[in-house]
């Protein structure tokens, strides 16, 4: 049997991302870990753009693609969970 505590699972929302999700939510379905969602988003780039507004707005969106990516993966999670896929782990 695999025995984790934490799986750190980084999502972008992809098609590869969330055959991922797939995977930790069958490992948390034999250990009982905590899932931990992670998604980076690297703006540091965007600070050469002349235009501030533009950097600003770029920023913004890029954090709310991150923000719809590690949601739409807890309500899978949430979903798995209700038909009995899962065990209770956490997402933070």
């Amino acid at each position: 049997m695999i025995l984790y505590k934490k799986i750190l699972l980084p999502t972008d929302g992809s098609k590869y991302s969330v055959k991922a999700g797939e995977y930790a939510i069958w490992i948390a379905d034999k250990s009982l870990p905590q899932i931990i969602v992670l998604n980076v988003v690297d703006t540091s780039y965007l600070r050469s753009l002349p235009q501030r507004d533009l950097e600003l707005s770029l920023e913004n969106e890029f954090q709310e693609e991150g923000n719809a990516a590690v949601q739409k993966f807890s309500q899978t999670l949430e979903k798995s969970q209700c038909e009995g896929k899962c065990s209770i782990p956490m997402v933070s």
